[in-house]
């Protein structure tokens, strides 16, 4: 999913890398034939499951970023109010940002899958 359909002036690279990454390592979690190995690698912070966690760390921060970048601007302007984009339709509804989030990032999964 292109993220300017939450916000139009959003850059992708940094998001699409970081999720594209996370994906990949997920699916090859899943895929592991010893589950023992990717559970004590995430013990102990190590290998994939170290670049997974800064993966999802980084795709959490960036959409929060887009989201309180939204917020602020329709605090402060009127002209944000007649925003048309998924993004601002979404913040109509729903006020909880950490739920704004995870809606996003489904919406982002979903064309992943669909693309990939």
């Amino acid at each position: 999913m292109d993220p300017e359909c939450f916000i139009p002036s959003f850059s992708e690279s940094k998001l699409t890398d970081s999720f594209d990454l996370a994906s990949k390592l997920s699916v090859q979690r899943a895929m592991s034939p010893l589950p023992l190995i990717w559970k004590l690698k995430r013990l102990l912070n190590i290998g994939s499951e170290k670049k997974l966690k800064e993966a999802i760390r980084v795709v959490d921060n960036v959409v929060m970023e887009m989201i309180g970048q939204r917020r602020r601007e329709m605090a402060t302007m009127t002209a944000g109010l007649n925003k048309s984009d998924l993004l601002s339709r979404f913040m109509g509804s729903i006020e909880d940002d950490k739920y704004l989030r995870d809606i996003v990032i489904s919406f982002l999964s979903m064309n992943w899958l669909r693309i990939n």
